[in-house]
């Protein structure tokens, strides 16, 4: 697929690749483009040039009897905050739930309040 050769595969448990990695035990690992991990650390992204691995995109999915519950604005909302979620936002989101212990319900607020959502 991209010319590698001679290479062992070690299966990891979600999450513990970033360890793998920094002990030694793996050269390279898969990761989500959202993890914590990845603002604090010197890893290098690779791009998938050949799309061998599939996307995780977030897509938030409503009842049709929600929608109509909420009305035309409760879209509106959520297609503001779902156009606002790059991979750098959720990533340093997860970094402050995950690594700076924040409250989760907190770090939304202010990833609303800072993108006039509120």
């Amino acid at each position: 697929m991209y010319g590698l050769k001679n290479l062992k595969f070690k299966p990891l448990a979600i999450g513990l690749q970033y360890n793998a990695l920094k002990r030694g035990d793996v050269d390279t690992a898969d990761v989500f483009s959202t993890d914590a991990q990845l603002t604090q650390t010197k890893l290098v992204l690779l791009e998938d040039t050949k799309h061998i691995f599939g996307f995780q995109n977030v897509a938030p999915v409503v009842s049709r009897k929600v929608l109509q519950e909420q009305g035309p604005g409760f879209a509106q909302t959520i297609n503001g905050v779902s156009a606002k979620l790059t991979v750098e936002a959720m990533r340093s989101m997860n970094a402050a739930v995950d690594i700076d212990k924040k409250q989760p319900r907190e770090v939304a607020r202010q990833f609303l309040e800072a993108n006039q959502l509120t």
